[in-house]
């Protein structure tokens, strides 16, 4: 017989505070992934989890499956909504490795045994909360794509930007109504903000204030924390109010984004034309990318997912 003990599965909480399974979680904070070897895909090191549990990177992996043979024109668009997610949680997945790796350290740090707070710093976590940033806000346009090819259909004439879609009721009109609304409340909770940071960090400044990670005690157990101005919208490197990271934390910010933005994606494809498209797709009637649409070698393009 072998003494060898299974490795131990290892949940990522709130503040990047990781912990053993069956040890006890930290009062009061949510577990946001897991190491679970099974569940864990490809190019990525961990599951991020639902509030219910599941893994938000199998719902994304699974969140176009067709069936049958198909040319890669024919879900271009749609495939395109999986790839910002996908990269969305990819983003989120370095971003957690990174807090979890603070957390850890001061865990091992002699000095810090009898402390109960502290910082330090490390620029690649806000190279990743930026990174997630774009990738997020270019869900809400690759939604938008998604709508105007099944709803709308023209070659030419399409919405500028998500935005110019939720604000005008025409053009809201020519979607079903129940996404509509809930494309419309999903903007006022999500996409405004998100939009704000993304366009701070595009043509204002970073994100990052003083650059500090600060760290607290949490249920006994060392947590990290990342402040985000929670006014990004002033547009100004003046008026952010993080300066002490006192504003919303990075990590718990960015989780709720892809939580949500997975359950946002999830609906539109579950909307008739757009599933029944999947499921069966048909030729792209007009081209997104190209001036003409020419298939050089059809048989080729061919692929089973």
């Amino acid at each position: 017989m072998s003494d060898e003990c299974e490795p131990e599965i290892v949940d990522v909480f709130e503040h990047g505070i990781e912990v053993a399974m069956g040890t006890g979680s930290p009062s009061g904070l949510a577990r946001l992934a897991t190491r679970e070897n099974d569940m864990v895909y490809s190019g990525y090191t961990l599951a991020i989890l639902d509030r219910d549990g599941t893994s938000l990177n199998h719902r994304v992996a699974y969140l176009l499956f067709s069936p049958g043979p198909y040319q890669t024109s024919d879900l271009w668009v749609e495939d395109d909504l999986r790839y910002c997610l996908r990269s969305a949680l990819y983003h989120l997945d370095r971003l957690i490795n990174l807090y979890a790796d603070k957390c850890r350290l001061f865990e091992e740090l002699p000095a810090a045994t009898n402390s109960m707070q502290g910082n330090t710093s490390d620029d690649r976590m806000y190279f990743e909360v930026d990174a997630f940033l774009g990738a997020a806000r270019r869900v809400y346009d690759s939604i938008s794509k998604v709508l105007w090819k099944h709803y709308v259909g023209r070659p030419k004439g399409r919405w500028r930007s998500v935005r110019s879609l939720v604000e005008s009721d025409a053009n809201l009109a020519s979607i079903p109504a129940d996404y509509a609304q809930a494309l419309k409340e999903s903007w006022d909770a999500f996409g405004e903000k998100l939009t704000d940071y993304r366009d701070v960090v595009m043509h204002i400044a970073p994100l990052a204030g003083e650059g500090a990670t600060w760290m607290n005690r949490y249920d006994g157990r060392w947590g990290a924390t990342l402040g985000l101005p929670t006014n990004p919208g002033a547009k100004s490197r003046a008026n952010f109010d993080n300066v002490q990271g006192n504003g919303i934390d990075a990590l718990g910010y960015c989780y709720e984004v892809a939580v949500h933005l997975v359950g946002l994606s999830e609906k539109l494809t579950a909307l008739p034309a757009v599933e029944s498209h999947i499921v069966n797709p048909s030729p792209q009637m007009y081209p997104l990318r190209t001036k003409s649409f020419v298939d050089p070698n059809p048989k080729a393009a061919r692929i089973n997912r």
